[in-house]
């Protein structure tokens, strides 16, 4: 009984190892591309340009965070938000 445990959970682990290893090659063979650089040793990184910053795209984000976390930061330190007065926050088993 307990080596069938054993050899179901040692196939599900090989086959997770296959897949990780497989799928990206075959991901990059159906893009269309060779497989060759990507098992490479020791792999080689390029040199990447990198976008200049954008001073509008950052304040947009930090715009979006500071608007969708407000209310519970306002909560939070006005020390409405108590963890007893939750919902379901019950000892367990009750």
């Amino acid at each position: 009984m307990e080596s069938d445990s054993l050899l179901k959970r040692s196939a599900a682990g090989l086959l997770l190892v296959i897949l990780l290893l497989t799928a990206p090659l075959a991901g990059v063979m159906v893009a269309g591309e060779s497989p060759l650089p990507y098992l490479q040793f020791p792999p080689e990184t390029f040199h990447v340009e990198q976008p200049a910053f954008s001073w509008t795209i950052f304040t947009a984000v930090l715009l979006f965070i500071i608007l969708t976390t407000w209310p519970f930061w306002k909560r939070f330190s006005a020390g409405e938000w108590k963890p007893d007065q939750l919902p379901g926050s019950q000892r367990f088993p009750a």
